[in-house]
This record gives C-alpha cells, sequence and structure tokens, in this order.
C-alpha cells in the first residue's frame, strides 16, 4: 500500500478525514498534515517509491510567491501534486488541469507513464470535491459551510423549541441559553447571577440555585438528546449534552453500513 499526503488548514480537518476515507479506499494509506513545515520535512525524507501523490490545500501557501509543482521536482523523492480547493480551473476541468501541471513541472523526474496511471484516481477525487454533499464545506471562492458529522447534528438543540416545550421562563432560559453558549465550560456562579440581576448580588444565589433545579428537572425531560447542568464544585456549573444510548447504537450501525459517506 502506497502513502498519499494531504496538506490542509485546521478548518478543514474534519471534512478532509472524510476524504481521507475516500482516497483509502484506493488502496493508498493517508496522513494529514496541519503545518506546512512538517509536510515539507515529509516530503524530504520519504522513501523513493513510497508516495503515490500528495493533495495540497491551496490556501496553505501564497500562490504568488511559492509554486508547489516546482518546490516538489526538488525533492529527493518527487511524487505527483494535487492542488486542491482553488478557484481555477472550473471544477469539470480539475483532472485535466492537475495531469497538465503534473507533466509540465514534474517530468522527467516523474515518468509521464507514473503521471496518466493517476488519471482516474484523479477523477474520483475530482468527483468527491465537487459534489454537492462536500463542495459546500471546501469551496474556497464561497464562505463554507461549517462541517457537521452525523453525532454533531444529532447534538443540535433547538433552543426556542426546548423552550416552548419545557415552558421554560425568560429568566431561567436566560441561564440555559448563557449555559448552552459555553458548552462544557465552567461558568460561575457569579456570572449568572449579573446575567440574571445586573450585578453580583450574593443573596439571590438561592434564586439561582432554584432555576438550576427547574432547568435540570427540563433536562431530564428532553428526549433527543441527553442534557447534564453539572456542578463542578463549589460556585460553579457546565452544561454537557450527549446522546441518548438508543441514538449512539443506531450511529454505530449506520456507520458500519455507510462508512466514510456517514455524515
Amino acid at each position: 500500500m502506497g502513502k498519499v499526503y494531504l496538506l490542509i488548514k485546521p478548518d478543514l480537518l474534519k471534512v478532509c478525514k472524510y476524504l481521507a476515507l475516500r482516497i483509502e479506499t484506493f488502496g493508498s494509506d493517508v496522513k494529514i498534515f496541519l503545518k506546512p513545515h512538517e509536510f515539507y520535512v515529509a516530503l524530504k525524507l520519504v522513501e523513493h517509491g513510497a508516495l503515490d501523490y500528495v493533495l495540497i490545500d491551496v490556501r496553505t501557501f501564497q500562490s504568488d510567491v511559492f509554486n508547489p509543482y516546482i518546490e516538489m521536482s526538488m525533492m529527493p523523492n518527487p511524487a505527483p501534486v494535487v492542488v486542491f480547493n482553488d478557484p481555477f480551473p472550473e471544477l469539470d476541468k480539475m483532472t485535466a488541469f492537475w495531469i497538465s501541471k503534473n507533466k509540465t513541472y514534474l517530468v522527467p523526474r516523474i515518468a509521464p507513464e507514473r503521471i496518466d496511471k493517476l488519471e482516474d484516481t484523479f477523477f474520483l477525487i475530482e468527483v468527491f470535491l465537487k459534489s454537492e454533499r462536500f463542495n459546500k464545506y471546501i469551496n474556497v471562492i464561497n464562505r463554507p459551510e461549517t462541517f457537521l458529522t452525523e453525532e454533531e447534528k444529532l447534538l443540535q438543540l433547538d433552543l426556542e423549541k426546548f423552550k416552548a416545550v419545557h415552558k421554560i421562563s425568560p429568566s431561567r432560559f436566560k441561564v440555559f441559553k448563557y449555559l448552552h453558549e459555553r458548552l462544557e465550560k465552567e461558568v460561575s456562579e457569579k456570572e449568572l447571577i449579573s446575567l440574571l440581576f445586573g450585578s453580583y448580588l450574593p443573596e439571590k444565589r438561592a434564586v439561582l440555585f432554584s432555576y438550576i433545579c427547574e432547568l435540570r428537572k427540563a433536562c431530564r425531560n428532553e428526549k433527543s438528546v441527553k442534557i447534564r447542568i453539572d456542578r463542578e464544585y463549589k460556585g460553579h456549573y457546565s452544561m454537557r449534552i450527549t446522546l441518548p444510548a438508543e441514538k449512539i447504537k443506531s450511529l454505530d450501525d449506520k456507520k458500519k453500513i455507510s462508512g466514510y459517506w456517514l455524515l
């Protein structure tokens, strides 16, 4: 099994894990890099014939002063290059563009036959990158949408619906929303009391405690997700949201069936 190196910006890590899984179905082992210097050091150290090709997010370099194809041509053991997330060329011309770029810059360091053999693989990568299901998360021209895994989608909570279903009063909802915006982070009672009354009033601790108790009851009655408001230590709270056991099992079953296509 050959290797494929993938250099990306951290904001694409989640969606590119799915890209990596897709590539691995072609028979290559993918390693993801988030730091350009580590990526280029790895290129210098790779053994002859061990690297099938590399993929590089166009945002990881300054295109007017750096050419990744030229950089690759100077490596001890060069490999074909795919630069993606580039506004040019058009989405349906990427394979031809990649083949042309590699032949222009990497032949004779790389035999043209080796590049031609990657045409089908490059085409499948092109199909993946331009697919409606994934392109919205990686398109450099338009602001990418936030990529959510299937689990993250299930963990999304409609706050206004929660408020209506459980008949949460505006003041209690203010506390709930504040904790939700800071999931798994400690929030002090001083913050919460100041939120409710404009400043910290120690005598209002009992009011806050009653609000927390009532919110916990509403959380226990919520069916879509499991919500906990924990007391981390004296005077500090945090909210955690997890999936119910039956949803976790359902998700695991889907993963077994859908594999990398599961979003």
